[in-house]
C-alpha cells in the first residue's frame, strides 16, 4: 500500500515539485530569450551586409560604366570619322543618311562632331 505523507510532507513534496517547475519554465524562458536575442542580432548583422554588398556592387558599376562610357565615346567618335569619311568621298548628305539611317540633322551633327564642314 502506499506510503501515506502527513500535512507537513505533502507541503514539502509540493513545494519541491513547485520549485522544479518553475526551474523547468525558468530555463525554457531563458533560452526562448537567447534564441530572440540570437535572431534579432543576425537580423541586424544581415541587414548591415546586405547594405555593404550593395554599396560595393554600386561602386564596382559605376567603375564599369565609367570605363565602358571612355569606350563608347571612343567608338562614337570613329563612327562620326566615318560619316565624314563618307562625305569626305563625295556622298551627299541625303545619301550618308540613307546608307546609315541617320536623319539628315544626324549625319550633320556626326561631321560637326568629326570637325568636318558639313556640306549638301
Amino acid at each position: 500500500m502506499a506510503k501515506r505523507m502527513n500535512g507537513a510532507g505533502v507541503n514539502r513534496s509540493a513545494a519541491r515539485k513547485a520549485s522544479e517547475v518553475r526551474a523547468l519554465r525558468e530555463a525554457k524562458r531563458l533560452a526562448h530569450e537567447k534564441d530572440v536575442a540570437e535572431a534579432v542580432g543576425v537580423f541586424f548583422d544581415r541587414i548591415g551586409r546586405a547594405e555593404k554588398v550593395r554599396g560595393e556592387a554600386r561602386e564596382r558599376a559605376e567603375r564599369i560604366v565609367s570605363e565602358a562610357e571612355v569606350v563608347a565615346v571612343a567608338y562614337a567618335g570613329e563612327a562620326d570619322a566615318s560619316v565624314s569619311r563618307l562625305r569626305a568621298l563625295g556622298e551627299p548628305v541625303v545619301e550618308i543618311a540613307e546608307m546609315t539611317g541617320l536623319p539628315v540633322s544626324g549625319v550633320r551633327a556626326a561631321m560637326a562632331r568629326a570637325g568636318a564642314v558639313p556640306g549638301g
